[in-house]
Parts: C-alpha cells; sequence; structure tokens
C-alpha cells in the first residue's frame, strides 16, 4: 500500500464534503483494491452505513503496509465500534501508546478518536494530552481536537468548558469550510445548553439543521440534528414541531433512530382524517376545557351529546369549533385535539403566506415557488410533483390580481397549504 493518492487528500480538508473526490477516484482506478476499500470505509461512514465500513476497514487492513493509513483505520474502527455501543478498550489502548510515533495525520486523526472515546466512557490513568499549538491552527484536525475536548467536558458536566471548544470548532471548520465539523459542533452546541438556556439553544439547533440541508443532499451520519431540533422543539412545547415532524416522516432514518421515528410518528398531523372517534379520553378532556358544557359556537344540547357519549363520533369541523379560543397545551391532549390545532395553525398562516405573497414582486414569488418545489419534490405523496398541478399553481401565481385565484386553488388541500407555508417560513431542513 503506498503513499496515500493525491485525489484523497480532500478526504481529510473537507470530510464529507469530499465525495465528489472519492466518487472520482472509484471511477479512474475501480481495480485498485486497496484503495477502493480505503476510500468506501469513508463513503459508507458519511452515509450511516457503519457495519458495512467496519467490513472494508477488515479487508483494507490486511493489505495495509503503510502504518499512516493503518492507524487511521484501526482509528475509524474503534470509532465506528463505539457507535455499536461497543468501546474497544484494547485497540483503544494500542492507539495510544502509538500515538506518538505516527506521522502528523495519522497522529491529529488518532488523537481526536482518543479524545472521543474518553468522553464516552473508557478511563485510563492519564488523560490524553493535547499540546495547545496542535488546536490553534485551522485545520481539519484542529476542529475535531476542539470538537472531541468539548464532548470530553460536557462527560465531566463543565459546560461552559464544552460550548467555549464547540465554538472555537465551528469557527475553524466554517473557515475551511468543513461541513461535518459545522453541523457536529452547532448539534454539540444546542444538545449541551438545551435544559439550561434552551431558547439560545433552538436557534442553534435552527442553523444545524438548515446546514445540514444546504451541504448535504443525503443527511447520512449526521440525522442526530434531527433528534436534537426535535428534542429542544418538544421540551418548549412549540406548535412547529409538527413541521419537523413531517420532515422525519419522509426521511429514511438507521434503526438507531427507531425512538426518534416512533416520537415524530405519534406527532406526525394527519390532514385526510375528517371524523374522530369519541372516545371516553376525547370526551374527558373536553369536558375538562369546557366546564358546563357551554362553547359559544355550538349548541348547548349538541355539546352535551357530544360530552355525554351520545353522539358516536366527532366531525373536525365540529371539534374545531370546541376548542376554538382554549389554552390547550399539545403534548397533553387527546391525538383528535393536537390534530385540529395543527390543521387551524396551519390555516392561520396559509393566510399570512399570502398576504406576503401579495407584496412581493413577481421574480421573488418565481424564486420561492421553485425553490420550494425544488426542496420537497422527492418527499414521499407530494401533490405537487404532478405536472398539471405544479403548472396550474405556478400559471396562478404569475400574475399579482390571480394571486386571489392562487390562494382558492392552494387553500382546497392543507398539502398545498403547507406548501405555501413553506414558501415563506420554511423548515430549515
Amino acid at each position: 500500500m503506498d503513499r496515500i493518492p493525491e485525489v484523497l487528500e480532500d478526504i481529510f480538508i473537507y470530510g464529507s464534503g469530499a465525495l465528489p473526490a472519492t466518487n472520482f477516484f472509484l471511477s479512474e482506478y475501480p481495480t485498485h483494491k486497496t484503495w477502493k476499500h480505503f476510500v468506501l470505509v469513508f463513503k459508507n461512514i458519511w452515509s450511516g452505513n457503519y457495519p458495512r465500513a467496519l467490513e472494508h476497514i477488515d479487508i483494507a487492513i490486511k493489505t495495509c503496509s503503510q502504518d499512516s493509513a493503518k492507524y487511521i483505520l484501526l482509528a475509524k474502527k474503534l470509532f465506528l465500534l463505539s457507535l455499536t455501543g461497543k468501546l474497544d478498550r484494547s485497540l483503544f489502548l494500542l492507539l495510544k501508546r502509538s500515538v506518538n510515533r505516527l506521522s502528523q495525520r495519522s497522529r491529529d486523526i488518532v488523537l481526536c478518536t482518543l479524545l472521543n472515546m474518553e468522553a464516552k466512557g473508557i478511563s485510563h490513568v492519564r488523560c490524553t494530552r493535547v499540546w495547545s499549538s496542535k488546536y490553534q491552527k485551522d485545520t481539519p484536525e484542529a476542529a475535531f481536537v476542539h470538537i472531541n475536548l468539548a464532548r470530553r467536558y460536557a462527560s465531566q458536566k463543565r459546560l461552559s468548558d464544552s460550548v467555549h471548544h464547540f465554538v472555537k470548532a465551528c469557527r475553524i471548520a466554517s473557515s475551511i469550510p468543513h461541513p461535518s465539523g459545522i453541523i457536529t459542533a452547532l448539534n454539540g452546541i444546542a444538545w449541551d445548553i438545551r435544559e439550561r438556556h434552551t431558547k439560545f439553544a433552538y436557534k442553534f439547533a435552527k442553523v444545524a439543521v438548515y446546514y445540514l440541508g444546504f451541504f448535504k443532499e443525503d443527511f447520512g451520519n449526521l440525522a442526530g440534528v434531527l433528534d436534537t431540533l426535535f428534542d429542544i422543539e418538544n421540551r418548549m412545547k412549540l406548535q412547529e414541531i409538527y413541521k419537523t415532524a413531517i420532515v422525519i416522516s419522509c426521511l429514511k432514518l438507521h434503526d438507531r433512530y427507531k425512538k426518534l421515528k416512533e416520537r415524530a410518528k405519534q406527532l406526525l398531523p394527519s390532514f385526510s382524517e375528517n371524523t374522530y372517534k369519541n372516545t371516553r379520553k376525547l370526551r374527558n378532556f373536553l369536558k375538562k376545557i369546557l366546564g358546563p358544557y357551554r362553547s359559544e359556537s355550538l349548541s348547548p344540547s349538541r355539546t352535551s351529546e357530544i360530552v355525554t357519549g351520545k353522539t358516536s363520533f366527532i366531525r373536525s369541523d365540529t371539534l374545531q369549533k370546541l376548542i376554538e379560543g382554549k389554552d390547550i397545551d399539545i403534548y397533553t391532549c387527546p391525538y383528535p385535539v393536537y390534530n385540529e390545532l395543527i390543521k387551524k395553525r396551519i390555516k392561520k398562516d396559509f393566510e399570512k403566506s399570502i398576504m406576503t405573497l401579495q407584496g412581493m414582486k413577481f421574480k421573488d414569488r418565481l424564486c420561492l415557488f421553485l425553490s420550494t418545489f425544488t426542496a420537497l419534490v422527492d418527499r414521499r405523496k407530494f401533490y405537487l410533483s404532478r405536472k398539471d398541478k405544479f403548472l396550474k399553481a405556478f400559471v396562478l401565481l404569475k400574475r399579482k390580481k390571480d394571486i386571489p385565484r392562487f390562494k382558492e386553488y392552494m387553500s382546497k388541500r392543507y398539502e398545498t397549504m403547507l406548501f405555501v407555508i413553506n414558501m415563506i417560513e420554511p423548515h430549515p431542513y
């Protein structure tokens, strides 16, 4: 195994941003067995396929004669094993004993991995030492030294020090730019401060998710960023969580995010549901918020039939009348109430978005329409992906005097109303 090919140098500078370079190498040198597996290790890590990456590591190590590449692969193996719940102490000690005699690049990568493992709980008599000169330079290795120092401090409950190093990492990664470094640092800040400074954490989480969508067509191994945003929105009890739930439901997440998918599914709005079973749980909740069976929008007799269970099903519009003007916690209310609250929120935001569109020039409306369509077209069950529906909406948006007709057309479905909302107030992803 010779020196690392020059075309692969970008892997160590831009991380997952070097995907085009790895694809180029695989197309130009498909028969180079050793380096082929070396490249596939990184491609599978970036895509989140850790078991497959481990397989390629084992194959590449067998034919590896260069210490620099070998120890980079061993460091990646230790890191990947930790992600599957296995902390390999013997491999950790091997790398720790070898770190001082490695080349500059492999030493920096191994150093970052050792710091990461210490943050995850592998203890040693002496913590891995980092010389200040190593992380004062604007290099990818320096960014990840800061990230892993931040994680180590976070595991020690030293949050101020942790946030300090995450901020340093973000600045360095942004100057390169290194997509994974930027996203990981922002996400780390949000996760660290989510309990003490939830509002600030929410801002950092949204920026991290924005960069995830900006830099990466496939979120790969960074799906945890969505988990952070979802967790913070849950803590803040924000109705906006329904948008994040929709995004998560459209993505193919690894099994390790099974709990996230299940939580998102519980908060996923159902736009096609127009009637609900009048369950005891729903009746008790309505009794609690209505008081003595009165509703300004519904007759006392009709309200009484619902809360006493004489009516087996409740229509969507009837339920919306019953909850009108009530202060309701979306996380404790029954699902039918939550679903109707989200529908009401969509209608309200849709009206605001239409008013904003009316004040825009055509070129700005066109840009928002096309960029939103491009962002959403690959989502499952995307209504405007049908050519006739897309063209009709587009034509109606051209002239300002036709915007009332555009509003009427788009208001027929919650999915299209949500599309208009995303034109003006899009989800960060």
